[in-house]
C-alpha cells in the first residue's frame, strides 16, 4: 500500500508538473498551418500575441481573421503584414487596446494588405500613452460611448490611414479626451457623433465627418478639430462660444508647421514620379513623410531639428521648390530683385526661382516675401494650388526693374 501510495503521489506530481510547464508553452504550428511568425518561430496569431516581447515584429504568413480583443499594454510591437490581411473582430471588449505606453506599429499596408478592427464595443481603445495605427475601424455597438476610435490621456495616439466609424444609432466616429491625439487620413462617421473632442485633444480628419447629431462637437479649453472635407450632421458643428478661436474647424488662419509642409511636398513628388502616394503614417504621424523626403532628396536629416515648428515662408519655398524638377517650374516671370530677399537670405536662391515661376507672387506690388515669418494655412492652400496646377500661376510680373 505504502508503494502504491508513492506511485501514485509521483503519477500526480508528474501530471501536475507535465500540466504546468505544457501550460506555459506557446502553441507553435506546422508550416502548414501558421498564421504569422515571430523570428524565425511560426504561431497562430492568438500564440503569437501571447508571447510577442517588447520590441519585437509579429510578420505575416497567411491572411488573418482573429475573434478576440487584441491587446498591446506597456511593450511596442510591429505588426508586418507582409502582403495580407489582418482583421480584428471582437464580440465584446474593443478589438483592440493600446495603454500604458504601449505602442503598435503597422508595417507594408498598401491597398492589398490592410489592418482592419471591428467591435462591439470601441474599434481601438488608447489610453495612458498608448498608440496605435491601422487602417480601418468600426464599432457596431448601440451604446452611446461605443467609438470607432477613443483616445484618452496626454500622450495617447492613434492614426487610422482609412476610415473611423461607429454604426450604432448613438456612436462617434471619433471620441479624443484629455490631450489625446487622432489623425483620421478618410472619414469619421458616428450615428450620433462624427466627432467628439474634449480636454485640449486634437483631431485631425482629412476626409468627411458625419453625424446623426452633430458632425463635430468640440469643447474645453485648448481642443482643436481639423476637418480636410465636408462637417455634415443634424446640426453640424457644436463648440464651446466661449473659448473663440481655441475650438477650431479646419483652421485657415493657423500656422503652417514644417511636419504639415513635407506631408504636402512628399505627396506631390511622389504623385509626379509614380503616379500615386501611398504613405502608411505611424507615431509620430509625419515620420514617414520625412523619411522619404530625406530618401528622395526633398531635404536632409541635418536640415531640420523639429518638425512640429511652424515653417518659414522661406523654410515652405525651400521644400516645395524641391518637390519638382526645375524644368516644370518655367519662366514666367522677371525678377531683378525683391525688397528682402538678398545675398544671405535663408533659401534665395529657391525663393526667386518660384518667384519666376508664378508660385509665389510677394505681399505688394514690389515683391515682399517675409522670409522670415510664419504662413497661415489659406495661403499655403494658393501656394500649393499653384504648384500643381500650372495654369493658375502668375505670368509676366517684373519685380523691381530699377
Amino acid at each position: 500500500m505504502r508503494d502504491t501510495g508513492r506511485r501514485s503521489l509521483s503519477v500526480l506530481l508528474a501530471i501536475a508538473l507535465i500540466t504546468g510547464l505544457f501550460m506555459s508553452i506557446p502553441i507553435i504550428v506546422s508550416a502548414a498551418n501558421a498564421e504569422c511568425e515571430i523570428g524565425a518561430t511560426q504561431y497562430d496569431f492568438g500564440a503569437a500575441l501571447a508571447v510577442v516581447q517588447n520590441g519585437e515584429s509579429i510578420r505575416l504568413l497567411s491572411d488573418v481573421t482573429y475573434s478576440k480583443a487584441m491587446i498591446i499594454d506597456g511593450i511596442s510591437v510591429a505588426i508586418d503584414l507582409n502582403g495580407h490581411m489582418l482583421t480584428v473582430n471582437s464580440t465584446a471588449d474593443a478589438a483592440l487596446t493600446v495603454c500604458n505606453n504601449g505602442e503598435l506599429d503597422l508595417i507594408g499596408e498598401s491597398e492589398y494588405a490592410k489592418f482592419n478592427v471591428q467591435s462591439s464595443s470601441h474599434g481601438v481603445n488608447a489610453y495612458n500613452g498608448g498608440k496605435a495605427a491601422v487602417s480601418n475601424t468600426t464599432s457596431t455597438g448601440s451604446n452611446y460611448y461605443c467609438c470607432g476610435v477613443r483616445a484618452y490621456d496626454a500622450g495617447s495616439y492613434v492614426a487610422v490611414s482609412g476610415n473611423s466609424i461607429s454604426n450604432g444609432n448613438v456612436g462617434r466616429g471619433v471620441h479624443a479626451g484629455n490631450g489625446a491625439r487622432v489623425d483620421v487620413y478618410g472619414d469619421a462617421e458616428g450615428g450620433y457623433f462624427g466627432i467628439t473632442a474634449i480636454g485640449g485633444s486634437e483631431v485631425n480628419v482629412f476626409g468627411n465627418a458625419r453625424g446623426g447629431l452633430y458632425g463635430v462637437n468640440a469643447t474645453e479649453q485648448g481642443t482643436t478639430v481639423t476637418v480636410g472635407g465636408n462637417v455634415t450632421g443634424g446640426k453640424t458643428i457644436a463648440v464651446d462660444i466661449v473659448l473663440g478661436n481655441s475650438v477650431t474647424i479646419f483652421n485657415p488662419t493657423g500656422n503652417v508647421t514644417r511636419a504639415e509642409t513635407l506631408a504636402i511636398a512628399a505627396r506631390i513628388h511622389s504623385i509626379y514620379y509614380t503616379g500615386e502616394a501611398h504613405f502608411t503614417q505611424g507615431y509620430p504621424w509625419y515620420q514617414v513623410y520625412v523619411d522619404y523626403s530625406v530618401a528622395s532628396g526633398i531635404i536632409e536629416s541635418k536640415d531640420f531639428d523639429d518638425y512640429t515648428l511652424s515653417a518659414t515662408r522661406a523654410e515652405i519655398a525651400f521644400i516645395f521648390s524641391r518637390s519638382l524638377p526645375q524644368t516644370e517650374f518655367g519662366n514666367n516671370n522677371t525678377v531683378y530683385s525683391l525688397p528682402d530677399v538678398v545675398n544671405g537670405t535663408p533659401y534665395r536662391d529657391a525663393i526667386l526661382s518660384l518667384y519666376i515661376a508664378g508660385i509665389l507672387t510677394g505681399n505688394d506690388t514690389d515683391g515682399t516675401f517675409y522670409p522670415a515669418n510664419t504662413i497661415i494655412r489659406a495661403e499655403a492652400a494658393a501656394i500649393i494650388s499653384r504648384m500643381i496646377l500650372p495654369d493658375t500661376r502668375i505670368t509676366g510680373k517684373v519685380y523691381n526693374s530699377n
